[in-house]
């Protein structure tokens, strides 16, 4: 299922890139990866703009993202627009579920603008996968 990312109308549609992947080493183990970037999203005129920082944290299954090619995946969500922060952060954890199918997401976008702190959190997690002591960390 890809994502179904709405573009309003006159806005143009760029392309979308999927999230890079390669090879857990050990899939046999589950153990947090973490990404944390910075960067100026195409939200629309309405909504306050400025620099969002984006904080994606999984438990691989078979699949990792290829943290070497992540600013391709960057550069393209960044050059789509949308509504807001709620639908950045389901995009990512959208694109991160369909490309490596992890055990486990987190995806948590915040923006600051003129001293008002926004933020939007996103989680999933395969149906019979439990780690609370893990995820507790």
């Amino acid at each position: 299922m890809k994502r179904a990312h709405t573009i309003p109308a006159g806005i143009e549609a760029y392309p979308l890139a999927k999230v890079p992947t390669r090879q857990n080493p050990r899939t046999n183990r589950d153990y947090i990866i973490s990404l944390k970037k910075t960067q100026s999203f195409a939200l629309l005129e309405s909504y306050p703009s400025g620099d969002a920082t984006i904080e994606i944290r999984f438990v691989p299954d078979r699949l990792i993202c290829d943290e070497k090619l992540m600013e391709v995946y960057f550069a393209s969500l960044a050059a789509q627009a949308c509504s807001g922060l709620e639908e950045l952060a389901n995009a990512v954890a959208d694109d991160f579920s369909n490309e490596l199918i992890p055990r486990w997401i987190s995806v948590d976008i915040s923006l600051s603008v003129n001293g008002l702190f926004l933020g939007a959190h996103v989680e999933d997690k395969q149906p019979l996968w439990n780690n609370p002591a893990l995820l507790q960390r």
